[in-house]
């Protein structure tokens, strides 16, 4: 019984040291747990007190308000040192945040200019997108008017007609489909719509009774394009070389133009190299005819550039843009595009005039907005991006999306603000 007693002991007593060694394992895990929680938690707490004073002194930089170069922030046992400095692009903001040895670094860079994003390849308002003879867009597609095709032309991304009259007929889309109302189309994922015709082919699933998209307003308003003109006329005015030339001026050689107005009408003919070192804004007609290359001045660096073609004592006959046989377009970099703008009002008026015709042309680095005119290309032309209020493809023409498109910054002169280019978290 003794010898008995004694193993019942000797087992009670391991078992019991046993018990106290888990014990003691998890007591020690949650503590360890529990540190690197309150750890996390102060770390996320000097993640908060940077963000917040670097989004405030980047606010003040965008919209012009004091700050200092330093600026310096204390929140109970926090300090948060916010510096700016001076770049040949603009301004590189960094902050710091201290808080009791937890150390959180962010980083923004801003850039002087005008942003826009096109995020689309081809985007319309009211007027819609028309493809015709094999056209096709290799990207998204977004128009507050109808999308119609001829034959399943191919859009490679997602077609959206948005409103309650949104309208997509013949069209064969590899993304989903969003409109009130489809017909006769194919779509390689989805369908959302209020009605859709037995015609139509859907690969993926099918959502009736989907809300309407939003309609939505074109990337850059009337009102900074009014701007970048008011900086072009502010800058140089070539009205004794319009009256000299007898009202049309003719560039067949090589010259560097911008920023600046030329009161009125201009071609650009033969083989030039014309380099757009600012903004331009021609008052009248502008046409392009065999092969001249544009080009961006290397000082802008990888920005993007305004050519504005308005009248605006007659933006229903005038402001128009005639592009055939034309040669190339090149930026400084993989988001420095020319953006080719007519301020022609025909097509939103109910009217016939083209705003930008383009026929056998290669775009390169080239943008066309005609916000309230339509665009029509024609017979093997190659675009970047399209915005208009209409738009018209037809004979074998290709809009290519270029990625960089959804930043784009322009280059407007000493009167833009600050565009965020990156924003990032270093240490």
């Amino acid at each position: 019984m003794r010898e008995g007693g004694q193993v019942l002991l000797v087992i009670t007593l391991l078992l019991l040291a046993g018990s106290m060694v888990v014990t003691s394992a998890m007591i020690s895990l949650v503590a360890s747990q529990h540190r690197v929680a309150k750890e996390m938690q102060l770390a996320k707490q000097s993640l908060a007190l940077a963000e917040g004073a670097l989004e405030e002194v980047v606010y003040r930089h965008k919209n012009g308000l004091n700050v200092s170069s330093t600026e310096v922030l204390i929140e109970g046992i926090t300090t948060v040192t916010t510096d700016t400095t001076n770049t040949l692009d603009g301004m590189d903001v960094v902050s710091v945040s201290d808080h009791a040895g937890r150390i959180r670094k962010l980083e923004t860079v801003l850039i002087e200019g005008d942003g826009a994003s096109f995020a689309f390849g081809v985007q319309t308002d009211n007027g819609g997108i028309f493809l015709e003879n094999n056209s096709e867009v290799l990207g998204n597609i977004y128009s507050n008017g109808p999308i119609v095709g001829h034959g399943l032309n191919r859009v490679t991304g997602t077609a959206i007609s948005a409103g309650p009259s949104g309208y997509i007929y013949e069209i064969h889309a590899t993304g989903s489909m969003y409109a009130h109302e489809i017909e006769d189309s194919y779509t390689e994922e989805d369908a959302y719509y209020q009605v859709i015709d037995v015609g139509t082919v859907v690969d993926g699933t099918k959502y009736p009774g989907s809300p309407n998209l939003a309609t939505t307003t074109l990337p850059i308003s009337d009102a900074m394009l009014d701007s970048w003109a008011d900086y072009a006329s502010s800058s140089d005015v070539l009205e004794a070389e319009c009256i000299a030339a007898g009202g049309t001026i003719v560039y067949d050689a090589d010259v560097t133009l911008g920023p600046a107005k030329i009161p009125c009408d201009v071609e650009f003919e033969k083989f030039p190299v014309i380099t757009i070192a600012g903004v331009l804004w021609i008052e009248g007609d502008v046409s392009f005819t065999q092969g001249p290359e544009f080009e961006i001045h290397p000082g802008i660096g990888n920005k993007s550039v305004p050519i504005i073609v308005d009248d605006p004592a007659d933006r229903l006959t005038s402001g128009r843009v005639d592009m055939a046989n034309s040669g190339s377009w090149s930026g400084n970099g993989n988001r420095s595009y020319l953006l080719l703008v007519s301020r022609n009002e025909s097509a939103e008026q109910g009217g016939s005039e083209v705003a930008i015709g383009i026929t056998n042309s290669t775009g390169g680095a080239l943008i066309t907005y005609a916000p309230h005119g339509e665009i029509n290309m024609r017979n093997n032309t190659d675009l970047t991006e399209i915005t208009a209020y209409r738009v018209r493809l037809e004979n074998n023409t290709q809009v290519i999306y270029d990625t960089g498109l959804a930043s784009a910054i322009f280059n407007t002169g000493p009167g833009g603000g600050y565009v965020i280019d990156s924003w990032t978290e270093v240490e």
